[in-house]
């Protein structure tokens, strides 16, 4: 199972620094965490040169090295949020990229430039000065600094990145969890947030995780690999037969 975290720029609840934290899913799966560039361990700047088809092309990298890796093992996409839209770009490419997708808290219009993300601020306290300026911002001319400013606006003066109905995610454990993470540095931690897309690809190794069936939070039997080109890889599994 691959996830594609939200975002862009936010590995949080799976990223490659949470080896140990969801036996949940590391019990009956084996799970790929990747950082997306920008972002955690694979912390780099992203300019006007990156785009969502930048994106869309490291996930497809990304998939070429997990079947070359797992050749034998259905692929399935788990995505978050941001991660919806790469998902089904990827889908819209090649149908038959995977075995299956599971999208939460999709996409499926733009999410930051539209009417209904101006009326909400509107009626929030945000400061008229920095309303009138979110409203200005227009589909066809926005840069990676204007993201940031609604996505920042839309956390701190609305209920936008919280079910006020539904069940709180385990933020402090998974914080804790990082923060001891012996794949992550504090530098690691501290590049969890917002990067701006905008227009092509460059070429950067992607350091990712394997997870599967760990004992113990950070519990390591991991082999590290260095693959051709883009991935370093970190296989953390128990085989069914050697379960303890």
């Amino acid at each position: 199972v691959i996830t594609l975290h939200g975002g862009p720029g936010t590995p949080i609840p799976f990223s490659v620094g949470c080896r140990g934290l969801f036996p949940v899913f590391t019990d009956e799966f084996i799970m790929v965490y990747w950082d997306q560039l920008g972002c955690g361990i694979n912390n780099h700047v992203i300019d006007d040169t990156f785009s969502i088809d930048t994106f869309v092309q490291m996930t497809e990298e990304l998939l070429e090295q997990i079947k070359v890796k797992f050749p034998n093992n259905k692929i399935m996409i788990f995505s978050t949020s941001w991660g919806s839209i790469l998902s089904a770009k990827l889908l819209e490419k090649n149908p038959h990229a995977v075995n299956g997708v599971v999208a939460c808290g999709q996409i499926i219009k733009n999410v930051f430039i539209c009417d209904e993300v101006k009326d909400a601020l509107a009626q929030s306290n945000i400061s008229p000065k920095k309303l009138e300026r979110i409203r200005n911002i227009t589909i066809e001319n926005f840069t990676g600094k204007d993201l940031q400013l609604i996505s920042s606006a839309l956390r701190k003066y609305t209920d936008a990145y919280q079910n006020k109905i539904g069940k709180k995610a385990p933020m402090g454990a998974i914080i804790k969890g990082l923060l001891t993470s012996p794949d992550y540095t504090m530098k690691d931690f501290k590049a969890i947030g917002i990067h701006p897309i905008l227009h092509e690809p460059r070429r950067r190794r992607h350091p990712i995780g394997f997870c599967h069936r760990n004992r113990g939070p950070h519990h390591s039997r991991a082999k590290s690999y260095i693959c051709a080109r883009r991935f370093a890889f970190q296989i953390d599994r128990y085989p069914k037969k050697n379960r303890p």
